[in-house]
């Protein structure tokens, strides 16, 4: 792992850091970082992308980066960083995909390249029944 890859998981570590992903239940983000290897990607995810549903990271994101009048400030904290990391998806991050994994306990994806053409991945879980 070089300096640029070590740069943008200490920089996605630090922002998902106590922000669940919101579902029935809040599960939190893990960063992993995945190597240079594209090929290597799905069985270090154990991901089959043709049993998953692939989905774009604005409707993904969708609800979470929304700002509503009645959101105190722990939600409007939790909006405006999901609205940075959606920044940083579709601004820094090339081919960025998000997929979904499973019934009712979904385990969720985000898949992206670096710069430096380094891969990582943003893991959580969704429940959803």
């Amino acid at each position: 792992m070089d300096t640029t890859s070590a740069l943008y998981i200490s920089r996605l570590e630090l922002l998902t850091k106590d922000l669940p992903f919101m579902s029935e239940s809040d599960y939190p983000w893990e960063v992993i970082y995945l190597g240079e290897n594209e090929e290597d990607i799905k069985h270090k995810l154990l991901l089959d992308t043709e049993q998953s549903q692939k989905v774009e990271i604005a409707d993904f994101l969708r609800n979470a980066v929304k700002e509503e009048d009645w959101y105190e400030e722990e939600e409007l904290t939790a909006a405006r960083k999901y609205q940075e990391l959606l920044k940083i998806l579709q601004e820094e991050i090339q081919n960025a995909t998000a997929y979904r994994r499973g019934e009712i306990e979904i385990d969720i994806f985000i898949i992206g390249q670096l710069p430096n053409k380094e891969w990582l991945a943003l893991k959580t879980k969704s429940i959803e029944t």
